[in-house]
């Protein structure tokens, strides 16, 4: 079994990004950097490392506004990209396999597309790239505040994190998680309130409705050609109508 991971404060820009580091056993080891979805965390991802080996270095970054991390504005997928190829520079990563989901996914890609000695393999676990239509069309559904959203009228106090397991857990889509991921969702997804008592989303709603209403300002279409570095692409959704996803 692994022992807990390193915790790790990096500033970039004026926030501060909480990083997990699951050291490897030797020098040189493999590296792999972990990167996770809107409203999610970086230790989402302890069930996945448990299973990796263990002479590997493990990153698992919480981006800003999630986790551990501050929740310092702008929260765009622009700043979001950026953070984490400042971030890969800080860390020393290099040759590593690069992990992302959703949103973590948009994010590997644009830093490969910076910087590909960062990695020697992707792996894009249903990654945030639109339609180069999307990027332009004013058709998309908009909103004229963050409030409107329905993503900011979530519930984000509880109790503590048991209670938010406990309310969750028998509900769709939570039910199809595998548990034990899901109790760590709630375990290290939750702070103590600013109110003083009970807990509070670490990705505070508002903020999670923002980021979905601001994944359009980051279009991927002129880094994507740069990359050559190998990419495996997984989906579940049951249409993919992006083209450029094709060539993963």
């Amino acid at each position: 079994m692994r022992e807990s991971p390193k915790q790790l404060t990096v500033s970039i820009d004026g926030c501060d990004l909480a990083v997990f580091e699951w050291p490897g056993q030797s020098r040189g080891t493999q590296q792999v950097l972990l990167v996770h979805a809107t409203g999610f965390h970086a230790r989402c991802w302890d069930q996945v490392v448990a299973r990796l080996p263990e002479d590997w270095q493990i990153f698992a970054v919480d981006m800003r506004g999630h986790g551990r991390s501050a929740n310092v504005a702008p929260f765009t997928w622009q700043r979001f990209g950026d953070d984490l190829l400042q971030l890969c520079s800080a860390l020393q990563i290099s040759d590593a396999i690069g992990v992302g989901h959703s949103m973590g996914g948009h994010c590997v890609t644009h830093t490969c597309g910076h910087n590909e000695n960062f990695f020697r393999q992707l792996l894009l676990i249903d990654p945030v790239i639109m339609d180069p239509e999307l990027y332009q069309s004013a058709a998309r559904q908009q909103y004229d505040d963050v409030s409107e959203h329905p993503v900011a009228r979530r519930r984000g106090h509880f109790a503590d994190a048991q209670a938010m397991f406990d309310r969750y857990v028998e509900r769709s889509p939570y039910s199809l998680w595998n548990p034990h991921v899901f109790k760590d969702y709630c375990d290290f997804g939750v702070v103590p309130s600013e109110q003083g008592e009970g807990m509070e989303l670490a990705c505070p709603p508002e903020v999670e409705a923002s980021i979905y209403m601001g994944n359009f300002d980051s279009d991927l279409y002129e880094l994507i050609p740069k990359i050559e570095t190998p990419v495996v692409f997984t989906a579940v959704l049951e249409k993919i109508r992006c083209e450029a996803n094709a060539k993963y």
